[in-house]
């Protein structure tokens, strides 16, 4: 939503009409001076700069652009790894709970296939005694990704026997954790 204007979006007294994009015909400065003399609190030259510059047609022509950023570019492994952990464990604490959508994931992101899907990242932090939140699987849209719950259950309990070497037994206790977690965390 980077067209919307968040004044727009979010406006405290509900006054301003919502529209989803820019009006070229809208007058920046007369909507900048209105918000001033609304709130005192903004009267830097900064905040009117900026506020321009996000009705600027030039720049308006930029939002559409794909930013890719490497984050081996900002953090090295052990870095990124340090905070992924802490990220969960925040999520453990505000008892955020993690729903895995494995066939959605590796058709539409970064994974190639199920082998480096991160799931047993996480089990494996699980085990090690790293506070990761419960894990839900999930089968998102099943009319486009072919797919449904049961898929999901069977695609992990192959990967973690055929491409990770687990044993039966292993992959079973697993796909317990994740049930169970299913049953206790489910939309009614």
């Amino acid at each position: 939503m980077r067209e919307c204007c968040p004044l727009h979006q979010f406006d405290k007294k509900n006054n301003l009409q919502a529209q989803g994009i820019f009006d070229d015909t809208e007058s920046t400065w007369l909507i900048t001076k209105k918000i001033i003399e609304d709130d005192n609190s903004i009267t830097k030259d900064k905040v009117v700069e900026v506020f321009q510059k996000y009705h600027s047609l030039s720049f308006r022509s930029n939002y559409n652009k794909v930013i890719s950023i490497d984050p081996f570019e900002i953090f090295d492994c052990n870095q990124l790894e340090a905070l992924q952990l802490e990220i969960l464990q925040f999520m453990t604490i505000k008892e955020i709970v993690i729903e895995t959508l494995p066939t959605s994931n590796v058709r539409i992101g970064f994974h190639k296939n199920y082998s480096t899907y991160h799931l047993l990242n996480w089990i494996n932090w699980h085990e090690q005694g790293h506070s990761i939140p419960p894990i839900v699987l999930g089968s998102d849209d099943t009319g486009i990704f072919a797919t449904n719950i049961y898929n999901e259950f069977a695609n992990i309990y192959c990967t973690l026997i055929n491409d990770h070497n687990l044993s039966q037994s292993e992959a079973i206790k697993i796909i317990r954790y994740i049930d169970n977690n299913s049953k206790i965390y489910k939309f009614r």
